[in-house]
């Protein structure tokens, strides 16, 4: 007589069977599943850290491009010429506090002479020592460090000056190396230890703490001598071993007890899961930022699954909006973009404090509009990056200049008075007007296109840039019912 078995001995047989074969099958393929996690975690971190080091490299460059404009202004060229002592003197010291984060300041004449006491312009014995080192061409290091006893650690930039194609000196300058602690704590992320090291593995600045069982990945800083140095926790073989086993056995055991109970239940509430994770797969394609507690399944699978597609899908999402801010230039015309400027805003209010005075200018083309409708918008970007050109032309290192929108412009003035921006203002007026001459004669009938502007003293109590934009705006508008062509200054 032919053996019966009962539906759910059945089931349990062939879920046996099955789990059996599964158990065999996970065991095997568990250590190529775990190198391939710990690989990717591996090369996650790496790239984490050269992310990182960039990071710190940008910000150098910037130090390194200050210094290389401050060299670049003719007053400086003549100043190592005429070898003043008190001139260079007084330069070095209004220049370093101009200077963020400045330690020293000095012109050097024949690239290794001081013009000026080094005491008064901060320029240290040891960094002297490297100024003549750099000079014979032996400074093995690209940026120097310095720890003397008893003064702030700081690393120096030198940068020549040039009168025309011949190198008249050079400009010195030091930071102090808390800029680089700064750095480097902005970067950090929860229980992750980083760290800098220079030359002979001198360690110029850390953050967090080294633990035993963590993992150490590098990357060199670029324009430096510098290594970042990251430490991470890896993927641990034990822990990896009993969260896999342990939601294998549990899962096991659930199908084992629940399968003939609830075996119609679990199609539907897969189908259903399945419909849930369509749905947010939908929502993160849109860009929407999703919450992992209100994950919307039944499901451990299907939620785990859920979970690491809205980690990683949130992750990206950041990512993204993080390397939007490195956006800094409008695409048109080279200049800084507004967001960028309204950053910058903020390191002239604290000059501000220091009683420099900071003048913002807006400009506005006259005339643009019906040009770039008549002659395309072709011809209306040639006049917007020649205009570009034109005012970033007249723009010196301390100063800023940005696109806001359409023909609109903004600049933004230190140590200037009226006179001084008007001048300014009609530089750049009639350098446009030079160019409309060429305009004109390519396209008749053009109406010449020139520029307007308004300008406002920035105060000590404008709370946002806002407030001064606003004020330059009712300058700005002053001067076209005026006749257009023509600068305003608000007052109050």
């Amino acid at each position: 007589m032919k053996k019966v078995i009962s539906i759910r001995g059945l089931a349990l047989k062939y879920v046996a069977i099955m789990l059996s074969s599964v158990l065999a099958i996970t065991l095997v393929s568990f250590l190529f599943l775990f190198e391939e996690l710990y690989e990717r975690q591996e090369a996650e971190h790496q790239a984490k850290a050269e992310l990182m080091a960039e990071n710190i490299a940008q910000f150098i460059f910037f130090y390194n491009t200050v210094v290389h404009d401050l060299a670049e202004q003719p007053q400086v060229a003549k100043l190592i010429l005429s070898r003043s002592i008190e001139a260079s003197e007084k330069w070095s010291m209004e220049s370093r506090a101009l200077l963020p984060n400045s330690n020293g300041l000095a012109l050097l004449f024949n690239n290794s002479e001081v013009i000026g006491s080094r005491k008064k312009q901060k320029v240290g014995r040891l960094c002297m020592r490297d100024i003549l080192l750099r000079a014979k061409g032996k400074l093995d290091v690209m940026i120097p460090l310095h720890f003397s006893n008893g003064k702030p650690a700081h690393f120096d930039i030198v940068a020549p000056v040039m009168r025309g194609t011949e190198i008249q000196g050079a400009l010195f300058a030091s930071f102090a190396l808390d800029v680089i602690q700064q750095a480097a704590e902005r970067l950090q992320q929860k229980d992750e230890y980083i760290f800098i090291v220079a030359e002979e593995q001198l360690k110029i600045a850390s953050i967090g703490l080294s633990q035993p069982e963590f993992s150490q990945y590098s990357a060199s800083i670029a324009g430096t001598d510098w290594v970042l140095h990251t430490e991470n926790q890896s993927l641990s073989f034990e822990e990896f071993l009993w969260a896999y086993l342990s939601i294998f056995l549990i899962i096991i055991s659930i199908v084992i007890g629940l399968t003939s109970l609830f075996t119609m239940r679990l199609g539907k509430i897969v189908i259903q899961d399945i419909l849930n994770i369509k749905e947010d797969l939908i929502a993160i394609k849109n860009g929407d930022f999703l919450q992992k507690n209100k994950v919307n399944t039944k499901l451990i699978e299907t939620k785990e699954v859920v979970e690491q597609i809205t980690e990683v899908a949130n992750e990206l999402n950041h990512y993204q909006q993080e390397l939007l801010k490195f956006s800094f230039k409008d695409e048109l015309t080279g200049l800084d973009n507004r967001s960028t400027f309204f950053n910058e805003y903020k390191s002239y209010q604290s000059l501000i404090k220091r009683g420099v005075k900071c003048t913002l200018v807006l400009f506005d083309l006259d005339h643009f509009k019906e040009s770039n409708d008549t002659y395309g918008q072709s011809f209306g970007d040639e006049v917007l990056q020649s205009f570009s050109t034109i005012l970033q032309s007249k723009i010196r290192g301390i100063d800023r200049c940005a696109r806001l929108e359409g023909d609109e412009f903004i600049a933004i003035f230190s140590d200037c008075n009226e006179q001084e921006i008007t001048q300014r203002y009609q530089q750049i007026a009639e350098a446009l007007m030079k160019r409309n001459m060429l305009w004109t004669s390519e396209h008749v009938g053009l109406s010449a296109i020139g520029v307007s502007a308004g300008a406002v003293l920035i105060k000590q109590s404008d709370r946002s840039i806002n407030q001064s934009i606003d004020c330059a705006d009712k300058a700005l508008y002053q001067a076209k019912g005026l006749g257009r062509g023509r600068i305003c200054f608000y007052v109050d």
